[in-house]
């Protein structure tokens, strides 16, 4: 039976009960949250990596995962929000900047990039052999499928 029901219904309680340390009832709460910018808070706060990614699943809102992105210190969130953004300077400066982002998150970042000439950079420039082959797998399929979308 669960543990929490129709009765709890305070998203701020609902907040506290997500982010404690009980797995079962955070993901109880977590399912009768839906203020995608609650369930944000609870995404870049949490210190559990099912917690942090089943909120982030929940989110539509891409504005909210491109904050995702910009504001969190995880690198599994960043991950499970990149597919869900589509601009496209943010997906290259996640691509190109190895300073700042892991390989993963590079890696990432390069399956959904549209642009030709910063996967072509990567591709032939990069330190990065693991980025270097997801950049050349990613042109690779670009130019099979001849795929022209410009997006911004």
């Amino acid at each position: 039976m669960p543990l929490i029901g129709a009765v709890i219904s305070n998203d701020d309680k609902l907040k506290e009960i997500a982010l404690s340390d009980n797995l079962n009832t955070s993901n109880q709460a977590l399912d009768k949250i839906n203020d995608e910018d609650l369930l944000f808070n609870i995404a870049i706060n949490s210190d559990n990596h099912g917690i942090r990614v089943n909120s982030v699943n929940k989110i539509k809102n891409r504005d909210l995962h491109e904050k995702i992105i910009l504001n969190s210190d995880f690198d599994d969130i960043i991950i499970e929000s990149i597919p869900k953004v589509s601009n496209e300077v943010l997906l290259c400066d996640l691509a190109l900047n190895k300073d700042k982002y892991s390989s993963k998150i590079r890696e990432t970042a390069c399956k959904h990039i549209f642009n030709r000439k910063v996967l072509d950079e990567i591709s032939t420039n990069d330190d990065d052999k693991y980025v270097r082959n997801v950049a050349i797998k990613r042109l690779k399929l670009l130019n099979k499928s001849n795929i022209k979308i410009n997006r911004k």
